[in-house]
C-alpha cells in the first residue's frame, strides 16, 4: 500500500491530508494560507505523487497553528511511508538551483529526528508569513517524520525563491530516498532503532 491518510482536527486546526505514491503528481490544496499552498503544490510536483490537503485553522490569531499542524501530519505521512517499506535507498540529497538561490537538502531517513536549518532570509515576511515560521514548519516536519534533515542555504536574496527552492530540493531528495533498495540499508538490520 503507498496510500495514506490522515485527519487531525484539534480546537486549533481541522487538517486532512492523503498522498497516493503510486500516482503521478497531481495535486489539489485548500490551506486557507495562499504561499502554503504554493510551496505544497511544488512539494508534490517534484515528489511526483498525488497530493490531497484541506485544512482550516485560527487565522485569526496568526497563521502558526495552522502551518505547525500541517508540518506535523505531513511528518506523520512520510513516517507510515517508511514504516510500510524499510527496503529503500534511505538517504537522499540534492543541491538546487533557483535564480539568485542554491540551498543545499540532505536528509537520512533512520527513523531518528534531527534538523539543522542554516538559512538566513534578509526579509522578515514572505507571502505574508514571518520567515522564521518555516524553521518551525520544518522542525515539526522532521519530529514527525522521525527523520534526519539538514538544510542549508548556499546563497540567496529573494525570500521567495529561497523558501521555493527548500521545497523543491526536499521533494527530490525525499525521492531518491524513497527508492527500493533490496534489503535494510543498516547494519543494525532496521530503521528507527
Amino acid at each position: 500500500m503507498n496510500r495514506f491518510e490522515i485527519k487531525r482536527k484539534t480546537l486549533e486546526t481541522d487538517i486532512h491530508i492523503v498522498i497516493d505514491f503510486d500516482k503521478k503528481y497531481e495535486a489539489t490544496i485548500i490551506t486557507e494560507i495562499g504561499f502554503i499552498n504554493h510551496m505544497l503544490n511544488t512539494f508534490a510536483k517534484y515528489l511526483d505523487v498525488s497530493f490531497y490537503i484541506k485544512a482550516t485553522g485560527d487565522l485569526n490569531i496568526d497563521n502558526h497553528h495552522l502551518i505547525e499542524d500541517i508540518a506535523i501530519v505531513l511528518g506523520q505521512i512520510i513516517n507510515k511511508k517508511i514504516n510500510e517499506d524499510k527496503n529503500i535507498k534511505r538517504f537522499g540529497n540534492t543541491i538546487m538551483p533557483m535564480d539568485d538561490s542554491l540551498i543545499l537538502v540532505a536528509l537520512d531517513l533512520s527513523g531518528r529526528s534531527f534538523l539543522n536549518y542554516d538559512v538566513n532570509i534578509v526579509s522578515n515576511t514572505v507571502g505574508n508569513i514571518e520567515t522564521e515560521m518555516f524553521k518551525e514548519m520544518f522542525l515539526k516536519f522532521t519530529n514527525n517524520a522521525k527523520m534526519n534533515l539538514h538544510i542549508k542555504m548556499l546563497n540567496g536574496e529573494n525570500g521567495h525563491h529561497i523558501i521555493e527552492n527548500i521545497f523543491k530540493a526536499l521533494a527530490v531528495s525525499l525521492k531518491q530516498a524513497f527508492i527500493k533498495n533490496d534489503s535494510i540499508l543498516s547494519t543494525k538490520g532496521s530503521l528507527g532503532e
